[in-house]
């Protein structure tokens, strides 16, 4: 069994700056009054999306944020049979939905939740500037969807189950950073990349 890693404010800090500039580095492609565009991927969904560099920041602080908090649950023996049983027992009827649908990740990503996580949630769907409806049906539950893969992701490491990533808190940062980049932001549909192709190749030629 493997440990995770605990790091000091003043280093989350740092690797926020670290995670910030490599979005930046990678996905940016237009700098504007408003802030930067990005246009970025995730889960083989291409989207754009607008932030000022103190958004982007804060959207990187609160994913190791978030992290340091499921690194504690499993640290204190939170697990996903644990997390099921929860989820049993406060049913009406004792069922649980399989963890291969929305509502079974959900379920479990309520079970796991507590005060000071819901606050880092809601802290970032501010930064990304939703809320509403618009959060509890739409940006709200895939983002939650990601908080509760990145706890599998580092539970399936301290456990050395497959599939098996190296470095969990710098992969799921990356990830949870993009989930929350997707909350606000439009889909670059396929029409536009083609378009997109088909302007590189005049270009070239």
């Amino acid at each position: 069994m493997k440990t995770l890693e605990k790091y000091t404010s003043e280093e989350r800090e740092d690797f926020a700056k670290e995670l910030a500039e490599k979005i930046r580095k990678e996905f940016a492609v237009e700098t504007t009054e408003e802030g930067t565009v990005y246009k970025s991927e995730l889960q083989h969904t291409k989207f754009r999306c607008l932030y000022t560099d103190e958004e982007m920041l804060d959207i990187c602080r609160c994913a190791f944020e978030l992290i340091e908090k499921l690194k504690e649950k499993i640290d204190n023996g939170v697990t996903g049979e644990s997390l099921e049983e929860d989820v049993r027992a406060n049913s009406p009827d004792g069922h649980v939905d399989p963890d291969s649908t929305p509502l079974g990740v959900l379920s479990r990503m309520h079970a796991l939740m507590d005060q000071d996580m819901w606050k880092l949630y809601f802290d970032t769907a501010k930064t990304v500037r939703v809320g509403g409806a618009y959060l509890m049906l739409m940006s709200g539950p895939m983002f939650q969807s990601a908080i509760y893969s990145s706890f599998d992701v580092m539970l399936r490491y301290v456990n050395e189950q497959p599939p098996y990533i190296e470095d969990p808190e710098l992969y799921t940062a990356y990830f949870l950073a993009r989930a929350a980049m997707k909350m606000h932001s439009e889909e670059i549909k396929e029409t536009e990349l083609e378009k997109e192709d088909e302007g590189k190749t005049k270009s070239e030629n």
